[in-house]
């Protein structure tokens, strides 16, 4: 009985000391698939804000989340960074290439977004557009290093720095479960918001070509004006039905071929 019962403890310990899953960023941009059963079984004591129907994060998860939030976290910036750097030697490269003002900046921007999307955890649109700004600012350190693969090592940093922060008060899954979720949501968002910076500041770049070869070709049309080649005044630009142009033309038998204007035209034209 003894030996049952010390095998039974130690099979449900193991079971709790679940490895945490690596976040895999989804495909699709779309996060409406991701629906919890809860939310979409029409009960109205969860819809605080009319948009938890599509919520992806259940309302328990979210409440977990919440309290191990309110736990002292200055520091999860920091930890979460330096969690990226053991992880991917690519990060390191990234982080030891910034001043150190640099460096506290980042972190302090991570720290910055897991406090206001916590803060708003019952808003999907707002996690969301919060995230994509994140996303967007993250553009600008792409001059120091920073690249887009990057953004799943430092979602699984932050999800594995959050599990502490729960302090082992509730079960091990179901605190990795939310977290993972929520890891999920934000980096989903922020990697949209990095990619929609990058293309808008492609356009813009574009936009700037095309005005500065438009300009261009309008300078070399208005020299070619200037010389004289392709000016209205131009003999071969008149046609033989214009007005005052028989003079151009050829009366001795030459089927109508321009001809170089005479000498006294020309005289005249110089005044």
């Amino acid at each position: 009985m003894g030996t049952d019962h010390s095998k039974l403890r130690h099979s449900h310990s193991s079971r709790e000391k679940t490895a945490v899953p690596s976040i895999k960023l989804p495909v699709s941009p779309s996060l409406n698939q991701m629906k919890d059963s809860r939310s979409r079984s029409g009960s109205t004591s969860s819809t605080k804000t009319g948009n938890s129907a599509r919520h992806p994060i259940s309302v328990k998860s979210r409440r977990l989340i919440q309290s191990a939030f309110a736990n002292p976290h200055d520091s999860i910036g920091r930890r979460s960074v330096k969690r990226s750097c053991e992880a991917k030697a690519e990060f390191t490269s990234f982080y030891l290439s910034l001043d150190q003002q640099s460096k506290e900046e980042f972190e302090e921007n991570v720290k910055i977004l897991l406090n206001r999307v916590v803060a708003n955890i019952d808003y999907v649109e707002e996690m969301e557009r919060l995230s994509e700004e994140f996303g967007r600012d993250l553009v600008e350190w792409r001059t120091k290093g920073f690249r887009a693969d990057l953004l799943c090592v430092l979602a699984d940093a932050v999800c594995k720095e959050c599990l502490h922060l729960d302090s082992a008060v509730h079960k091990a899954h179901t605190t990795t479960h939310a977290f993972s979720q929520l890891g999920t949501l934000i980096f989903s968002s922020v990697r949209n918001g990095f990619y929609m910076e990058i293309r808008k500041k492609r356009r813009t770049s574009n936009s700037f070509s095309s005005v500065g070869s438009g300009s261009g070709s309008s300078r070399r049309e208005e020299k070619k004006g200037k010389d004289g080649t392709n000016k209205d005044d131009s003999p071969r630009s008149y046609s033989p039905e214009s007005t005052g142009s028989d003079e151009y033309l050829s009366t001795d038998g030459d089927d109508g071929f321009l001809k170089p204007p005479p000498t006294i035209l020309l005289s005249s034209r110089s005044f």
